[in-house]
């Protein structure tokens, strides 16, 4: 459990430093009218990357795709070949060149770490302001563990930010060659296509209260989802993206079969963040009245939220296709307190961040005191220790 804190609190605190430090020059670059501010290839952003890859390859057993991955890839060192053909070609390409050159494990996770990061950042790379607040969501967040968990798809996630200017500026090309491409790695990436359109459908609601009323809607249909009759056209996605093979895990939640999620300190928490970013908007966006991509950034993060207390009670597989929502969520939780930060609301800024930043200790503890509600691999591991 020690280890677990201290890395993920260091690490957490580390790239908080580096995305505080450079959103502070490219503040002084700004006010002295340097343009030079926008290079993504700055030293603090190279050692983010470098930090969280060596963090993320070094994990044993962190996340429950790892032990998948990691026989996969000990497998093809040894015979030559993925014991799993379902791969994705693009994927299997990447796979066998790092384990057929003799490239530790390390490195190979350490690979997809830097690419989640890296596209990440490079996505905010006009908005260095977020990268503090987005650094601590990760690493203290649900983040991390999740981007554990589903390796290929938190690339393809993180990727989903990066081509948000091309939502804005209505180029769907080279937004669906890019996604075309990335579906080589992970098929559900062709989920984006249709996500697309969304931002671009002309809803206008004034009144952020009807936002508020639908968040908790939401919430309450949540908690006994006696809605999961439209569940067979999600067979039809899972079949499309590549999920097939959960298909078997929606039958019985069809038949009534539900997890009941409870009210605890995590989740409650993670309610309060999703409420406040919702609650703040209006005000979020008349203090960055500039930015074009805000507007977008909140649909997808409004979406994950509904989404996400919706299917709750059903599955964690269920969310799996929504996660491409959920990215957003993080943006949207750095830009309010930003904004909070900045007009200097200290004590919702405090409350805010200590709840937001606060999941990772909990699920911890949880994980070490009582594993039987922890069915996820949230404990860090070193690989030469184990």
């Amino acid at each position: 459990m020690l280890l677990s804190f201290v890395v993920y609190t260091l690490t957490g605190l580390l790239l908080f430093v580096l995305g505080k430090h450079v959103a502070l020059r490219e503040n002084r670059c700004l006010t002295d009218g340097d343009t030079s501010h926008s290079s993504f290839l700055c030293w603090e952003i190279m050692l983010s990357i470098a930090l969280f890859a060596i963090v993320a390859g070094c994990r044993y057993h962190t996340g429950f795709d790892h032990a998948m991955y990691l026989k996969q890839y000990l497998g093809l060192q040894e015979t030559g070949e993925l014991s799993r053909e379902n791969f994705e070609p693009g994927f299997k390409l990447i796979t066998k060149a790092f384990a057929l050159s003799g490239c530790h494990y390390v490195i190979y996770f350490a690979f997809w770490a830097a690419l989640q990061l890296g596209v990440l950042y490079y996505g905010l790379r006009e908005r260095k302001f977020l990268l503090p607040w987005v650094a601590l969501g990760i690493m203290l967040g649900p983040y991390f563990i999740e981007w554990m968990n589903s390796m290929r798809q938190a690339v393809v996630c993180c990727l989903f930010v990066a081509l948000v200017p091309l939502i804005q500026q209505r180029k769907f090309v080279p937004f669906a060659l890019v996604v075309c491409v990335t579906a080589f790695v992970h098929k559900s990436a062709l989920l984006l296509l249709p996500l697309y359109f969304i931002p671009l459908i002309p809803v206008k609601i004034k009144n952020n209260n009807v936002l508020i009323a639908i968040f908790v809607v939401c919430v309450v249909a949540g908690l006994r989802p006696v809605w999961v009759g439209v569940l067979s056209c999600v067979q039809s996605v899972l079949d499309i993206v590549g999920y097939e093979r959960y298909d078997k895990l929606i039958q019985p939640i069809m038949n009534g079969s539900y997890r009941f999620v409870k009210f605890g300190p995590n989740h409650i928490g993670v309610l309060f963040v999703d409420f406040c970013f919702i609650y703040f908007y209006p005000k979020v966006k008349a203090y960055f009245k500039d930015d074009k991509l805000l507007p977008i950034f909140f649909v997808y993060a409004f979406l994950g939220v509904c989404f996400e207390n919706l299917l709750l009670n059903t599955s964690h597989f269920m969310l799996r296709p929504f996660d491409y929502f959920r990215i957003f969520i993080l943006i949207m939780n750095a830009y309010t307190l930003e904004y909070l930060y900045k007009t200097k609301n200290w004590p919702l800024f405090w409350l805010l961040a200590i709840v937001a930043f606060t999941y990772t200790y909990i699920v911890i503890f949880k994980a070490v005191y009582m594993p039987t509600i922890v069915n996820v691999p949230v404990l860090y591991h070193l690989f030469f220790l184990n």
